[in-house]
């Protein structure tokens, strides 16, 4: 099977006056709680999650890999920073060949997004909301395409509610 690679807008996070370090304010974490319990039958299998060390990064990562299967665990990785180049991930990413959640920010991960699909940075392939996870799949030409996107406002708000009471609905 070809390489998937799962990019991960974060969660919105509190502003700089409720937390210095800006972790996932409640109706963040609840909107990265839905695309979690959507992953969670899909039994996606990752080799890693990488995230930025940004504490909503973290957060996000660490939310979503408790509803994957995660070889290596949740990891805080060099480089995913909102505005560092993208060029040593890319490399990165291609020369691990392993399927790969990255939980990241903008701009980043627009610019990340255009380059492995269309090989620059420039034009926005798909538009990353709090919470949005992207997943790219990998031909056996090392091109890349989007596979399935998802955002948070697409699932309904029910739907963590009833999966925490034993019901996934919706």
């Amino acid at each position: 099977m070809n390489m998937l690679l799962y990019l991960v807008r974060h969660g919105e996070a509190k502003t700089e006056e409720e937390d210095a370090k800006r972790g996932l304010s409640d109706h963040g974490a609840h909107e990265v709680n839905k695309i979690a319990v959507w992953l969670e039958p899909q039994a996606f299998h990752v080799h890693a999650v990488w995230h930025s060390g940004k504490e909503r990064a973290k957060q996000t990562a660490e939310i979503l890999a408790a509803s994957l299967n995660v070889e290596t665990g949740v990891v805080a990785h060099s480089g995913l920073n909102p505005n560092d180049s993208i060029f040593p991930i890319r490399e990165a990413v291609n020369a691990i060949e392993q399927d790969l959640m990255i939980v990241g920010h903008l701009p980043f991960l627009g610019k990340l997004t255009s380059a492995l699909i269309q090989s620059r940075e420039q034009g926005e392939i798909a538009r990353f909301e709090p919470g949005t996870i992207v997943c790219l799949e990998q031909g056996i030409y090392r091109e890349w395409w989007i596979r399935w996107m998802i955002v948070p406002k697409l699932l309904p708000d029910s739907f963590v509610r009833n999966h925490l009471h034993g019901r996934v609905t919706g």
